[in-house]
C-alpha cells in the first residue's frame, strides 16, 4: 500500500467524518477503524472503490451514533482544551474548605470506636463491599450495615456541626 494513496484516502475519510459534525478525535478514530476493517478483510485501500470506503465509513458512523445514544454521550459537555486544568480545586478558598473538611473527618474518625472506624475505612476508602467485610468477620450483613450506619452518622453529625458553628 503506497503512502500517497493511504494519505489521500485518510484525508478523504477524515473530511467525510468531520462534515458530519464529529470532532477531530472521533474523525481520526473512525478513519483508523475503517482502514483497520479493510485490513482485517485482507483488502487494501488501493483495492477498494471509493464508494465502498464511503459505505464502510457510513456504517461505522451509524454504529457510533447508536453507541453514543445508548450511552447518552450527547448529554455530556465537551471541555475546551485550554480549560482542562482549570477547576475549583486550584482556588485557595476551595483548598481551605477542603483542608477544614479533612480535619473534621479525621477528628470524627479518631473519635469513633475501633470497629466503626475499621468498617468505615475499609468500605469508603478501600472500596471493600459490606458483604465481604461481614464474611471476613463472620457476622451477618445487617450487623455490618448497622456499624457502618453508626459510623456514617457520626461523620455526618460532625460535618453538620461544623457548618452550623
Amino acid at each position: 500500500m503506497s503512502d500517497n494513496i493511504l494519505e489521500k484516502y485518510t484525508r478523504i475519510l477524515k473530511t467525510y467524518f468531520t462534515r458530519r459534525n464529529l470532532n477531530s478525535w472521533d474523525s481520526e478514530d473512525l478513519t483508523q477503524d475503517v482502514i483497520l476493517k479493510l485490513l482485517r478483510m485482507d483488502r487494501t485501500v488501493e483495492d477498494c472503490e471509493p464508494a465502498y470506503l464511503y459505505t464502510i465509513a457510513r456504517t461505522m458512523l451509524i454504529d457510533k451514533y447508536r453507541t453514543d445514544s445508548r450511552r447518552l454521550l450527547s448529554a455530556h459537555c465537551s471541555l475546551e482544551g485550554q480549560n482542562l486544568l482549570q477547576d475549583e480545586s486550584t482556588e485557595p478558598e476551595f483548598q481551605l474548605q477542603e483542608n477544614q473538611l479533612n480535619k473534621i473527618i479525621s477528628a470524627r474518625l479518631l473519635s469513633m470506636s475501633l470497629l466503626q472506624r475499621q468498617t468505615f475505612v475499609e468500605n469508603k476508602f478501600n472500596g471493600v463491599r459490606l458483604q465481604d467485610i461481614a464474611n471476613r468477620r463472620k457476622v451477618t450483613l445487617s450487623a455490618i450495615e448497622k456499624t457502618m450506619g453508626k459510623a456514617a452518622n457520626h461523620i455526618r453529625k460532625g460535618i453538620v456541626e461544623s457548618e452550623c458553628a
